[in-house]
């Protein structure tokens, strides 16, 4: 991490798995081995890409006052990410270590819990729903091998270091179908945290939010789980795609679901699929998600290949 008093006076320059992308007034700094990211005005760019062979502080001596906080605040994230390093560093040193990482043997970090085959949509776009025999049985995960799951996963990451912290993903269907069973996976989990048999575990839930009650919500925040649900958009977009069984549309029950973690205080990721219903109308889902509801932090599928599913072009 470059800290300005002591290394103002260091030579600088662009790491080789550094790259800048303009795109109008924003630009994006990216780290292609560590995969960050830094968004920074446009305004400072030229001062940014001073720094490639040149110190901060001879790049501070050509800055007015007025844009000098901006350089300063985006020049640390693009520091901290090693996106612009002192001229002397080796960079080998990280692709040493990834190699380390890569071929050296699993290092496994995330256990996902199927919780149920059921699902209490029908969304047109599912290639698992529309890839099922009339033969298939849908089951729930039975409450035994949930606490032995959690155990088998507290052994493999018992002793290890992690760049980012392990974690469970409850999945389904929709895990909240099985809900019984996952609460008391969270209280197993709860247990063993107060007893330091197992260090932290990042909870995760997957969800289409039709479900979420206001005392789940509770539960949910209590427990500490990061939820993520699908919202395809607007209600037009939304219900173009995302469907109960019956054909009725889902967008009043995922928003009255999304308001109920809001009031619990959880900060919940979206799933956002884009097919060709989205076409067209990309700045509308932004502003939705982003403006309407809040959403900081959000991700993006795309219908590529839809196996068995004959009824819907994607």
């Amino acid at each position: 991490m470059l800290d300005l008093k002591k290394h103002g006076d260091v030579q600088l320059r662009k790491s080789r798995f550094g790259h800048f992308f303009q795109n109008g007034d924003t630009v994006c700094a990216y780290h292609s081995i560590k995969m960050e990211t830094v968004y920074f005005p446009e305004s400072i760019f030229a001062f940014i890409r001073q720094c490639d062979g040149a110190t901060v502080n001879h790049v501070l001596s050509n800055i007015s006052q007025n844009e000098k906080t901006q350089f300063l605040e985006s020049f640390a994230k693009i520091a901290n990410a090693s996106i612009l390093i002192p001229n002397e560093d080796d960079e080998m040193k990280l692709i040493r270590a990834v190699k380390k990482a890569a071929f050296h043997g699993p290092s496994i970090r995330v256990m996902v819990l199927h919780m149920t085959y059921y699902c209490n949509l029908n969304c047109k776009y599912c290639f698992i729903e529309g890839g099922l025999g009339n033969d298939y049985k849908r089951r729930n995960m039975e409450s035994s091998v949930m606490p032995n799951s959690i155990d088998f996963f507290s052994r493999i990451i018992s002793g290890r270091s992690f760049s980012k912290a392990p974690s469970i993903v409850f999945y389904g269907g929709d895990p909240l179908v099985n809900w019984s069973v996952m609460r008391e996976g969270l209280e197993y989990l709860l247990f063993l945290e107060r007893v330091d048999k197992i260090g932290r575990v990042d909870k995760i839930l997957i969800i289409k939010g039709v479900l979420v009650t206001e005392d789940i919500a509770i539960e949910l925040k209590r427990y500490g789980v990061m939820v993520s649900l699908s919202i395809d958009g607007p209600k037009n977009l939304h219900d173009a795609n995302r469907v109960a069984s019956n054909g009725k549309a889902s967008f009043s029950q995922v928003m009255k679901g999304f308001q109920f973690l809001c009031d619990a205080g959880i900060k919940a990721t979206v799933s956002c699929l884009m097919s060709k219903s989205s076409i067209g109308y990309e700045k509308n889902i932004m502003k939705f998600l982003i403006e309407d509801l809040g959403i900081t932090a959000l991700g993006f599928n795309h219908v590529s290949i839809v196996p068995k599913v004959t009824f819907y072009d994607p």
